[in-house]
């Protein structure tokens, strides 16, 4: 069966109600045809929906096909807190963190989860990393000063 059938198939287990199953079917096709950068952006669209569950599903399908695609992770992670997870975000965010290619950006999310945790010497550790890479941001800096 072609991508369009399967498709095609999707959209009629929708218009029968069955909401699962055509997001199922959707994402298995999407996972044979198309490439991370393009998961990532569905998986956004669809966090933008509102439908976190799919979003997810399309974020650790581009995580498969790259584990180090850290703006998937950070998605990933964001849904998993909007889902009220926040020990899974927290370790998708260490997961990113731990990465060459980690955007400065993880290290805040992660100061300020752990901040609220009321973790001030972690917190201030993942602000002063952030800054390495953005060592004139303002407010990264006003941050890590009201921590003390």
């Amino acid at each position: 069966m072609t991508a369009i059938a399967e498709l095609d198939a999707a959209i009629s287990l929708a218009a029968k109600g069955d909401r699962d199953g055509a997001i199922a079917r959707t994402v298995a096709v999407l996972a044979t045809h198309l490439d991370v950068m393009t998961l990532h952006h569905a998986g956004v669209t669809l966090a933008v929906g509102h439908e976190r569950q799919a979003a997810m599903a399309l974020f650790r399908l581009a995580l498969d096909r790259d584990p180090s695609f850290p703006w998937s992770r950070m998605e990933l992670a964001n849904q998993l807190f909007d889902a009220n997870r926040p020990a899974e975000g927290m370790v998708e965010l260490q997961r990113v963190s731990l990465g060459h290619n980690a955007p400065p950006t993880v290290f805040v999310r992660l100061a300020r989860m752990l901040a609220g945790q009321g973790k001030t010497v972690e917190a201030r550790a993942m602000l002063r990393a952030a800054l390495v890479a953005e060592p004139e941001n303002a407010d990264w800096q006003a941050e890590l000063a009201a921590l003390g």
